[in-house]
């Protein structure tokens, strides 16, 4: 999991998702902008209820993609972004999720 200096706010989540720049992949969708002067990088989660029913599923799929984030923050560094996850998602394996989260961070 990624410490909460690492994660968006809700104010930036909002600015992030009117001005950012999007890269889609099969089952994920990668918003991006550059962070503003002097802040971290910082990663945010969206998993709805269309991805997972269950609260327990949706949590999963969120720590899994936080860990995943954690592990390439090489590339994340200077940016604010989020990831929306798509149908689909929830029957992916940890391996396969990572696959491809890190091809659509490559993309960028």
């Amino acid at each position: 999991m990624l410490p909460k200096l690492h994660r968006l706010s809700k104010q930036d989540f909002a600015i992030l998702l009117k001005t950012g720049r999007r890269v889609h992949g099969a089952h994920i969708s990668y918003v991006y902008c550059p962070a503003p002067e002097g802040k971290p990088f910082a990663c945010g989660v969206v998993v709805s209820k269309k991805v997972a029913k269950s609260a327990v599923a949706r949590n999963l799929l969120t720590r899994r993609i936080y860990n995943i984030l954690g592990a390439h923050a090489v590339q994340c560094a200077g940016k604010y972004s989020a990831i929306m996850t798509r149908s689909g998602t929830a029957e992916l394996s940890f391996e396969e999720l990572e696959k491809e989260t890190v091809d659509v961070l490559k993309r960028i």
